[in-house]
């Protein structure tokens, strides 16, 4: 909400914020206070010097769950704190209007129960009429007593070489689209997001990268966080990506040039991978286009497009797909094929490793029923498990100890905190981004955990599949037999939407019940996963059984359909409505080329003589100036540049004793941050441009008459090279 404040007298005041679960308080456009979850009602001051005159304040709650508070207040300096006064809180009273708004979202919720009521109503129905149908067939379990192995699945319907180029032609457009709202597509060594999560993860690739090529032993211990080894644990490793991206890091000097094109292969791979299983599954080319079209351009993936590792989900279709061709017929290559796929898979991303295994899971346990299992089949399976293992457990053991030596541990904490993590209307709330979400202007934003948008043009294939049924072979398309989906595999569908909803409402309910991935979390030796604690993450499980109703429904559709004309027109028309629900029209940021800081270009030129690594310190810390210290990652990826140990960091959780060795490092020119610049033996201190002014003068002033410092001074930025013997003799020198 959006509120202009009056003051009729400049001076400072207090600002005193709680909420639970989140709480953002904007002032001017600048962020002045932050409660994150898991938050309680403790209050947070923050001190402002204001001028006479408006003010535009913004207030931002989310409710996670569980109790529900919210309390903003302000004081005069060393005043009682007191209620904003409502009188000046806006320029004109609210409307009715106004008020219909804050309603809009009750009716909502209301409205998308009824929705998903009826769809899961039909769905159990029709799965009732089959199964009632099949027992009334005495002949049915005759024969399926007397078959010992299955049929083969119906040929699929073939695709042109033409058409077949014309698709993924298609495909490669379309995700250049999407990929040019993050970077520019004349310009690899542009990005949307230059700091923050982007920026801490694309460190991350760089270094496991670089790794790879000079040192495999170290490639957990990057060159940040100094000095605590294992930092690489602190984030997903992208083991996988890094491969990729290493030969893609000798042709260009810039960090992103490798991290931009991973991100288009992730959208055109996921049109593969999507068109590859919906035909497996439907046998049907219309059919197919739409899976690829489907599992490529969730928004979910743009929600998270600041996360390489979580919107690389491109290798689940090819995981499904080879389990299911090794189901129907095993061979060493196929059980190869699937063991490659979900290696890759997992080795992206963590929570990708949990989520695939429970697909699998579900898949082999709907399907594996339907041929007969054999030594074969077990022998292979073994041996594909045995592979995986022995790629995935070894990159197990640093998480480990991290969780251990660092405060990732506070997450198995976390998870178990009450509150439903999603709710049906998250999956049907059109995102503020969208072209709906604008018309609305109501919604989640795009960086919201909530936004899971799955799109109505999907789920309405998604109802036809379910719903419209045909006998196979009745229905003809040109001059190719219309297959259509099988019950077991709308079973499936369904089997997963309910799964993936139930994982990702988290771990305990509002009501303080536990929930099913509470007891999985709880098996030996699977107490990692409640280190996954952003469990909405598990709704891709929920999209994979909407891609294979929605692909039964678009098969349906097709089979309808008079003609092969008729038929690409109509799957034509249900993408492009796809495209036009999901496409991000509003975002708040463009795409602009990235530039090394010039005091991280300087570092190589001024150290190339000493024959060893330096550490650098960066200043200013940005732990003490803003709640969310996303400008430290900027400091991790220029490291790219020279790869000198860097004391700064930023992550989702940090080492013990990092804060404290930053509080000491802030406290310069004080003697325990000196101390402590001898302690961790520091070569170099760039002070930025983004440091306070009086600050920036204040060390300028003490290094410059430090003996043991020289001061080199780059435009309004220095560079202080400490050194370390002088400095150690001086402080022997101090009386104690």
């Amino acid at each position: 909400m959006r509120r202009p404040p009056h003051t009729t007298s400049a001076g400072e005041i207090e600002l005193h914020g709680a909420g639970d679960d989140r709480l953002d308080v904007w002032l001017d456009g600048e962020l002045v206070l932050r409660r994150s979850p898991p938050a309680d009602m403790h209050t947070r001051t923050r001190v402002l010097q204001l001028d006479a005159g408006v003010h535009d304040l913004r207030v931002e709650y989310q409710q996670h769950g569980g109790a529900h508070a919210l309390r903003v207040r302000w004081a005069p300096r060393g005043g009682r704190p007191r209620p904003l006064p409502a009188h000046r809180l806006f320029r004109a009273p609210p409307t009715a209007h106004d008020i219909r708004l804050a309603q809009r979202t009750a009716r909502l919720e209301l409205v998308v129960r009824v929705v998903w009521g009826a769809l899961a109503v039909c769905g159990f129905a029709f799965l009732a009429a089959r199964a009632r149908r099949r027992l009334r067939r005495s002949s049915w379990w005759k024969n399926r007593l007397r078959r010992r192995v299955t049929a083969g699945e119906p040929p699929a319907e073939p695709l042109s070489p033409g058409g077949l180029l014309a698709v993924h032609a298609a495909y490669l457009a379309l995700s250049a689209l999407f990929c040019s709202n993050v970077f520019l597509l004349t310009d690899l060594n542009s990005h949307g997001i230059l700091g923050g999560d982007p920026a801490a993860n694309n460190w991350q690739l760089q270094w496991v990268s670089r790794a790879l090529l000079t040192d495999p032993l170290n490639l957990f211990n990057g060159n940040t966080f100094h000095p605590h080894p294992n930092v690489v644990a602190l984030m997903d490793h992208m083991l996988a990506l890094a491969v990729i991206n290493a030969p893609l890091s000798l042709l260009s000097d810039s960090p992103w040039f490798g991290y931009n094109l991973l991100i288009l292969l992730a959208y055109y791979l996921s049109c593969v991978g999507g068109h590859v299983f919906v035909r497996e599954v439907t046998g049907s080319r219309h059919a197919a286009v739409w899976g690829g079209i489907f599992w490529a351009f969730l928004f979910y993936r743009f929600h998270h497009i600041g996360h390489l590792n979580i919107l690389s989900f491109q290798w689940m279709p090819f995981i499904a797909a080879a389990l299911i061709r090794f189901l129907r017929r095993p061979t060493r290559a196929r059980a190869l094929a699937f063991a490659a796929c979900f290696a890759v898979q997992a080795l992206v991303s963590w929570y990708h490793a949990v989520i695939s295994a429970i697909l699998v899971l579900v898949l082999s346990l709907l399907h594996a029923g339907r041929q007969r299992l054999t030594l074969e089949h077990a022998a292979l399976s073994a041996a594909a498990v045995a592979l995986c293992g022995a790629v995935i457990l070894p990159l197990a053991g640093p998480y480990r100890r991290s969780l251990e030596e660092t405060h990732l541990g506070n997450r198995y904490v976390q998870a178990l905190v009450p509150g439903d993590r999603v709710s049906i209307a998250d999956y049907l709330e059109p995102p503020r981004a969208t072209l709906l979400g604008e018309l609305r202007d109501a919604g989640p934003w795009i960086w919201g955990e909530q936004t899971l948008y799955v799109g109505y043009t999907a789920l309405a294939l998604a109802l036809a599949g379910l719903c419209v049924r045909r006998a196979p072979g009745a229905v003809r398309v040109g001059n190719e037999p219309a297959r259509v989906t099988s019950t077991r595999w709308i079973a499936t569908g369904v089997c997963l939407v309910v799964v993936g909803f139930v994982l990702a409402k988290g771990f305990v309910s509002s009501q303080q019940v536990r929930l099913p991935l509470f007891y999985l979390s709880e098996l030996p030796g699977l107490d990692f996963i409640k280190g996954l604690r952003t469990t909405q993450r598990y709704s891709l499980l929920l999209y994979f059984g909407i891609l294979i109703l929605s692909g039964a429904g678009a098969a349906a559709v097709a089979a309808r359909c008079r003609s092969t004309r008729t038929a690409w027109a109509a799957t034509a028309l249900v993408c492009l409505a796809f495209i036009a629900e999901v496409y991000p029209y509003r975002l708040p940021f463009e795409p602009r080329p990235y530039e090394v800081s010039r005091l991280d270009r300087a570092i190589p030129r001024l150290w190339r003589d000493e024959g060893r690594t330096p550490i650098v310190l960066h200043l200013p810390i940005h732990y003490f100036l803003r709640a969310h210290a996303t400008p430290e990652a900027v400091y991790m990826l220029d490291s790219t540049h020279h790869w000198a140990r860097v004391v700064n960091g930023f992550s989702g959780g940090e080492p013990r004793g990092f804060r404290r060795t930053l509080q000491a490092l802030d406290a310069l020119p004080e003697d325990r941050g000196v101390a402590t610049l001898a302690e961790l033996q520091i070569d170099l201190v760039a002070i930025h441009r983004t440091a306070p002014p009086d600050e920036r003068r204040s060390l300028t002033a003490f290094f410059e008459a430090a003996p043991w410092a020289s001061v080199y001074r780059i435009g309004d930025e220095r560079l202080v090279r400490i050194d370390q013997a002088s400095l150690q003799t001086a402080l022997a020198r101090q009386p104690r």
